[in-house]
């Protein structure tokens, strides 16, 4: 399932969380839109922690951002294009 899970789309997770997928309730009124995405990008950023591509090193100068930054290079927390 793990594999599976990498596998998802990030609009795809965000729908989950907001909407409940089986016996996952919805998480929407305890979890605003906003953190949903940070929760996101925080995942992602683990997953590519403990496999990093040689475009994530070669970005990042060797070290995958600040602990704790979830955000884009204008400060702002993306929201991927195929989110609706």
């Amino acid at each position: 399932m793990a594999d599976k899970a990498r596998a998802f789309k990030d609009g795809h997770i965000y729908h989950v969380m907001t909407m409940g997928q089986n016996t996952m309730p919805s998480y929407a009124r305890q979890i605003t839109a906003i953190e949903r995405w940070a929760i996101i990008d925080y995942v992602r950023a683990l997953q590519r922690s403990q496999a990093p591509t040689a475009e994530d090193l070669a970005t990042s100068g060797g070290a995958i951002g600040k602990a704790g930054d979830l955000s884009t290079t204008s400060g702002a927390v993306r929201k991927p294009s195929n989110a609706k």
